[in-house]
């Protein structure tokens, strides 16, 4: 067998799986838009050092003491944050119901998490 030709084969079937990889993201994002759409920074109405960051997915809830990163899907007019680590625990989605077109978001379950029940979405920065 030439070695030019299993190099070759051996690229071509690389650059295969790179592409599909590539392509499966996009699709993602494409039947999943509202979730890939929803973005934008909420401060807490009960704590003003507080800010949650909604971005491609990931949701960042920041504090002056701490960071935490999570990740969320919207589905019917909800932000569903994922809190479990992996498949095998046993831990209910943060569920904060959004209002308007996303100047609010309300959760119930917030506290729970010592958060803010209400969060208003921040003033874009120029």
């Amino acid at each position: 067998m030439d070695i030019r030709a299993v190099s070759k084969g051996l690229v071509i079937g690389l650059s295969a799986l790179i592409l599909q990889g590539c392509f499966q993201k996009q699709i993602e994002r494409v039947l999943d838009s509202d979730t890939y759409g929803f973005n934008g920074i909420y401060q807490s109405d009960e704590e003003e050092a507080s800010f949650i960051r909604f971005e491609h997915g990931v949701m960042r809830y920041v504090t002056p003491h701490m960071q935490v990163v999570k990740n969320f899907k919207v589905e019917d007019g909800q932000v569903r944050i994922i809190l479990r680590n992996s498949s095998m625990e046993k831990r209910d989605d943060l569920v904060m119901s959004i209002h308007g077109t996303g100047e609010y978001l309300t959760c119930t379950t917030c506290a729970k998490y010592k958060m803010g029940n209400r969060w208003k979405r921040a003033a874009p920065q120029s």
